[in-house]
């Protein structure tokens, strides 16, 4: 048996195809994940000497496409011209077999290897992903050691990618999640929106739905009609409803509080980095336990107005209060721990020790 009231089908609705959402995302992040591989493994299938791809794409005018698998074999020591302190990123000078030279970027350890290699045997074979030499500092810091080397070639800024390329090899060894992560950049902002939405939407709105499957035949028609009656208010801001005797939470999933059952009322701001990101509106029941009756998206198109939100709290607020005199509205801490300890201990106490509600925590 399901619920009939209009307000709470429309919500329902909402929360199911936030999950079909979510599942799509997923489906997305799958197919992201196929397109990448593929593309990477057409890349390493397709890997040419950095000769090769400098000759392939420069006549002059041709439009470079980055992030190719090229190598490079060395029979002479590579020599960093820049980088940083630590060599955790070094720009080094290369000099392939025909006696040109390119620029590769790598790390101390990986300079280290290729030189020991070079000492041992003679040689290095050397492996990596294509990318644009754009490093400013770097291009002025190569040109300075070329025009050093090469004083009589008239190299300037200007004719230095027709002697060193405008090619940079970027040192790595070639896998395939290697190359996925190198090359396939656009890929990952892919992924990671895929899957904050998947992660956000799915394990919400699951633990939403399963509130409503959760309550009893009983209570769903119980709520449907009080939700029916005349004097039922409709909150569309908070999306919650104050019947005659329930305060119904619908936005979040059906979570249906007897007014007698709460001890007290507030609102709760969740923040991020200092960012407001969420508002919860709980209440302390007789239990001890404490529930999310309103969850206020601030991203929410419904969340936009903040008069709305507030006016709505405080009708809540009234409306509670008329039912139950002693709950105690907004949130203080002493009072909250002694209330829910006293709740804990199966009291149930009754709030009755303060001359008027406190509406100071719901604004």
């Amino acid at each position: 048996m399901g619920f009939k009231n209009d307000n709470v089908l429309k919500c329902e609705k909402s929360m199911k195809t936030k999950l079909v959402f979510g599942f799509v995302m997923l489906l997305v992040m799958a197919g992201t994940v196929v397109v990448c591989a593929l593309n990477a493994k057409r890349k390493i299938a397709n890997e040419r000497s950095l000769e090769d791809w400098y000759n392939y794409f420069y006549d002059g005018e041709a439009f470079y496409e980055p992030r190719q698998v090229a190598y490079i074999d060395v029979k002479d020591e590579i020599f960093s011209f820049a980088g940083t302190d630590d060599n955790s990123e070094l720009y080094d000078a290369a000099f392939d077999e025909n006696g040109y030279v390119y620029v590769l970027k790598l790390n101390g350890k990986q300079e280290k290897e290729i030189n020991d290699s070079v000492a041992a045997t003679g040689s290095a074979h050397i492996r990596g992903v294509t990318s644009e030499f754009r490093n400013t500092d770097a291009r002025q810091f190569l040109l300075e050691d070329l025009q050093e080397a090469y004083p009589d070639e008239g190299i300037t800024a200007e004719n230095m990618d027709d002697i060193s390329g405008y090619l940079q090899l970027n040192v790595k060894d070639i896998t395939l999640l290697g190359v996925m992560a190198e090359s396939e950049g656009w890929y990952a902002l892919v992924l990671i929106a895929a899957f904050v939405a998947a992660l956000f939407l799915i394990p919400f709105n699951i633990i939403r739905l399963n509130k409503v499957k959760k309550l009893s035949p009983e209570m769903i028609s119980l709520l449907d009609a009080e939700m029916s009656e005349a004097g039922a208010s409709w909150m569309p801001t908070l999306k919650a409803y104050a019947t005659e005797n329930f305060v119904v939470g619908v936005g979040s999933g059906i979570v249906p509080c007897r007014y007698e059952d709460i001890l007290m009322l507030y609102k709760q701001i969740q923040r991020y980095n200092g960012i407001k990101t969420n508002e919860t509106v709980k209440v302390l029941k007789r239990d001890g336990s404490v529930v999310d009756i309103v969850d206020i998206a601030i991203n929410s198109l419904q969340r936009i107005k903040e008069g709305d939100v507030n006016s709505e709290l405080e009708y809540l607020g009234n409306r509670l209060t008329e039912k139950n005199p002693n709950v105690f509205l907004g949130y203080n801490a002493q009072v909250f721990m002694d209330l829910r300890k006293r709740a804990k201990n199966g009291e149930f106490a009754q709030v009755n020790n303060f001359d008027e509600p406190n509406l100071s925590g719901m604004s």
